[in-house]
């Protein structure tokens, strides 16, 4: 199934194994051109590749796409802090926090622009924030970690999201 092809290609990005990863998303997005999940890993993986301005149109298409969605959002404020925009990440940023405060985005979304902004103390507060809704279930696609960003950089090669954030949580106490 597709769903399976995406967690497959999500199990390579976990890994570092770009090339893996883009093909498993690549076959995903030929067969379902408009595939939220695969679109929005897509577009992370361009960031993990240092692909920024490519990470940031492809974000930008995400959030043309799927508006309602916060993922373009938080990719996009990502983006433009790779590509050293901070003013504009910061706005896209309070954005974000608006989604949040309505409920449209996550803890781990935000926790993730503020890594990108070289904020890691917000950026931790938020993954525990995260962690402490881990029981939630959201009903999106949300951002993936990227192992390279302060949060996972000492963290290896995580298996799941949820190795990543019990890591990042043991780093802050």
């Amino acid at each position: 199934s597709l769903r399976y092809r995406v967690h497959l290609a999500l199990v390579h990005l976990y890994r570092r194994d770009w090339v893996r990863a883009d093909e498993g998303l690549a076959a995903v997005i030929e067969l379902e051109p408009g595939n939220l999940l695969a679109l929005s890993l897509r577009a992370a993986l361009r960031l993990y590749e240092g692909r920024w301005s490519e990470g940031l149109a492809a974000y930008e298409h995400t959030r043309r796409l799927a508006p309602e969605h916060s993922i373009g959002r938080c990719g996009r404020a990502q983006a433009l802090a790779l590509l050293g925009r901070e003013a504009e990440a910061r706005e896209e940023l309070a954005r974000l926090l608006a989604d949040h405060a309505g409920g449209q985005a996550t803890p781990y979304e935000v926790a993730l622009v503020h890594a990108r902004l070289g904020d890691e103390a917000r950026s931790t507060r938020r993954v525990g924030a995260a962690a402490g809704r881990s029981r939630q279930r959201w009903r999106r696609p949300t951002a993936v970690p990227d192992p390279s960003t302060p949060l996972g950089a000492d963290c290896g090669k995580p298996r799941s999201m949820q190795e990543l954030t019990g890591c990042a949580m043991a780093r802050s106490s």
